[in-house]
């Protein structure tokens, strides 16, 4: 029989751990989720129970219900896999193993609304990243008056939402202190602390893989970094996520008519960032962020027109400096659809407003991505000595909140005029070659 892995000390003190309330703040890449789904396991093979992974999204589910199926797969157990859709105007899965003895396991992406549904042990997976983490929170905290127990595990998100409100009681904010009658039991396990305890991993290579110093330290050494300074908190952020939002144009994706785009121009540490996004209702989708570096500007502009040529409406392209000769063979050949504006500071006082407020009233849908994140909340609010209001980011090796403006130029473009376009069917583009490398 297929044998898995010994547990590590951590990982083990976790499984052993029948504390009524848990929380873990951990790096990345320690084997979590594996120890989470074999406590499951475990606690519904001892006795007929219910239990209940809640994670961040559709794709995270699935990785832990595989985790789960792993773990009975090698002890031999022979269970009932099945998926059902959770709520009928909703295209969200529920997962779920069901035991011989009676026991179930269910594995779905988290809201509110499902989780008030259910009754069980629950394990919040990658709680940080929560869309409405605290009404989740509210939710579920009720089962454990029932004689359930709550697990809450994840890697910090900064200093805000509802998993650092619990790391903050349980002691696991070194700055700060414990709440003196917190009934948390509680683990922290660092990358460090998962080597020095037998996991075998390749330090340097991550640290190498890692593009800042603040990545490094919130991916991997549990540091709840703080975002006062950031002009839109990652809470905001977080919540405006969607796996239906993404990164890269997906080949069954069949666009409308309302397209619109920001690109930003970069050329050695800057990005180009082509921000793509479409207007459904009051809602605007993120259909592609595509990024560059370093790259020809030729290359950046068949990336461009690649992208215009899918119907865009109007695009708005930055023209300063090495964007100029970009926006302006663009605007010959796309017309009124194309709009070079110069990234001005008072330009940008007056983007990043817009910006903030559709986060504030959640008409944006982000790809679940650490690159987008970071990006979106690096931008700060300065007021200068003169009593001006000033945009910027600091500049490192991941750019210069180059996705941020990209997204402002996006919806600048929306917000325009809207001249006529003529629509390019999927066939027309296919023949035309204009889908090429999609």
């Amino acid at each position: 029989m297929k044998r898995t892995a010994p547990l590590l000390p951590y990982q083990r003190r976790w499984v052993q751990d029948d504390a009524k309330l848990k929380i873990a703040v951990k790096g990345r890449q320690t084997g979590f989720s594996f120890a989470a789904a074999l406590r499951a396991v475990l606690w519904c093979l001892e006795r007929k129970r219910t239990h209940i992974l809640l994670s961040k999204g559709e794709r995270q589910s699935k990785l832990l219900m595989e985790k789960v199926r792993d773990h009975l797969k090698v002890r031999g157990m022979v269970t009932k896999f099945s998926e059902t859709k959770i709520m009928e105007h909703t295209s969200s899965t529920q997962l779920e193993a069901r035991f011989a003895n009676g026991s179930v396991i269910y594995a779905l992406p988290a809201n509110p609304d499902t989780a008030r549904g259910y009754t069980g042990d629950v394990t919040l997976d990658e709680f940080a990243f929560h869309a409405d983490s605290r009404k989740i929170f509210t939710a579920l905290y009720p089962t454990i008056t029932r004689g359930h127990t709550l697990e809450v595990i994840s890697t910090p998100n900064g200093r805000q939402g509802k998993f650092f409100d619990l790391a903050r009681q349980a002691g696991l904010v070194p700055d700060l202190a414990a709440r003196p009658d917190s009934p948390w039991s509680a683990h922290r396990v660092s990358i460090h602390d998962a080597a020095s305890e037998g996991l075998k991993v390749d330090l340097h290579l991550l640290r190498d893989g890692c593009e800042d110093e603040e990545t490094w330290q919130q991916e991997y050494e549990c540091v709840f970094l703080s975002d006062s300074e950031n002009y839109i908190p990652m809470e905001m952020i977080t919540a405006c996520q969607s796996e239906a939002a993404t990164l890269d144009v997906t080949p069954d994706w069949r666009p409308s008519s309302n397209l619109y785009m920001g690109i930003d121009i970069g050329r050695k540490r800057d990005l180009t960032v082509a921000w793509l996004m479409e207007r459904v209702g009051d809602v605007f989708w993120t259909r592609a962020v595509t990024t560059l570096r370093n790259q020809p500007f030729e290359v950046q502009e068949r990336m461009i027109r690649d992208l215009m040529d899918r119907g865009v409406r109007r695009a708005a392209v930055d023209k300063s400096g090495l964007g100029m000769m970009l926006a302006e063979r663009l605007a010959a050949k796309y017309g009124s659809r194309v709009e070079p504006v110069g990234f001005t500071a008072p330009f940008k006082e007056h983007l990043a407003p817009r910006v903030k407020a559709l986060f504030e009233q959640r008409r944006l849908r982000i790809p679940d991505h650490r690159a987008v994140r970071a990006d979106l909340n690096a931008v700060k609010r300065l007021v200068t000595s003169a009593g001006n209001i000033r945009f910027d980011a600091d500049r490192t090796e991941r750019g210069h909140a180059d996705r941020f403006w990209a997204l402002a130029l996006a919806q600048h473009a929306a917000e325009g005029s809207v001249p006529s376009v003529k629509r390019v069917s999927a066939g027309a583009q296919l023949a035309s070659g204009a889908l090429k490398g999609w």
